[in-house]
């Protein structure tokens, strides 16, 4: 994932979230939000 963003002369909007071993309904609670905002900020452009 660096090497496409750092060769896209992409930025990081936010630090990446690795979710390991057996899926728990907690985990969906973990990346809701932050899936939320970073697409919010695409729809309003701000990325």
């Amino acid at each position: 994932m660096e090497s496409i963003i750092t060769g896209l002369r992409w930025r990081w909007v936010q630090e990446p979230l690795v979710l390991r071993g057996d899926w728990q309904e907690a985990l969906a609670d973990q990346v809701e939000e932050p899936g939320l905002y970073l697409a919010a900020g695409l729809d309003t452009g701000i990325w």
